[in-house]
């Protein structure tokens, strides 16, 4: 039997009830129990820097933390994550980071569980390849950002974290992912603009337009993974 510190015992609760890890099985839960690390971060601190993988999927058990886009961004806030949320798993499954991650608030520190990128990633290939994911704002953020600087839109005075922050609160966004032997066979809805997230053989490819399933081609051991937004949503918002 593995001892598990009473205080990140505490926190098991939490952790499994927030995703990806509520999506486990009994046995993937006990593996993740036992390699589960309580880190505790100052305010402000770096978490990961920009540019890098991060090297565990962390979930807030006090405090909150942020998101941050980069510099030539104005640093915008991507994402804000708070207790019982978690973050990683995106850039993981994605093989790609977005941003920096930054314990935030000003005098409390921020706890979280980590469970290293290693132990994560080979539950992931197994557990989670076939599973419906949610949209992440962080991965909308990155994936919209992309897209926009394709076509002939304002992006440059387009607030791309406030719409983002729109489409997930109005759960306007869905996400489709294939695994290394999963073939797809449902065409995609046409009512939603399907965009490249991760996957393909290039990452120059995110953000690009899918309208059938014949684009889709699996070259990672993760999911290829499609973002699909209502099309009347984003036309509304574009236009106003």
């Amino acid at each position: 039997m593995v001892n598990i510190d009473s205080e990140v015992r505490s926190f098991l609760p939490t952790l499994f009830q927030s995703y990806p890890f509520n999506r486990l099985s009994a046995e993937a839960c006990r593996r993740v129990a036992s390699n589960v690390r309580l880190l505790a971060f100052r305010p402000g601190e770096v978490i990961q820097n920009v540019y890098e993988l991060p090297n565990a999927v962390y979930c807030v058990v006090q405090g909150y933390i942020r998101v941050v886009g980069l510099s030539a961004d104005q640093c915008p806030t991507i994402a804000r994550i708070n207790v019982g949320e978690t973050v990683g798993w995106e850039a993981l499954l994605r093989r790609k980071s977005v941003g920096s991650i930054r314990a935030a608030g000003f005098e409390q520190e921020v706890l979280a569980l980590a469970i290293s990128a290693d132990i994560f990633e080979q539950i992931a290939s197994t557990e989670l390849s076939f599973q419906p994911s949610p949209v992440s704002a962080i991965e909308l953020y990155d994936v919209l950002t992309h897209f926009f600087a394709r076509i002939p839109t304002p992006s440059g005075v387009l607030d791309v974290p406030g719409l983002v922050r729109e489409i997930t609160e109005q759960q306007a966004a869905i996400v489709h992912q294939y695994g290394a032997v999963q073939s797809a066979s449902e065409p995609l809805p046409a009512d939603y603009l399907w965009l490249v997230s991760s996957g393909f053989s290039s990452s120059a490819a995110i953000g690009n337009v899918i309208v059938t399933h014949d684009q889709i081609s699996q070259v990672q051991a993760f999911p290829v993974r499609i973002v699909g937004i209502e099309r009347a949503f984003l036309a509304s918002r574009l236009t106003c």
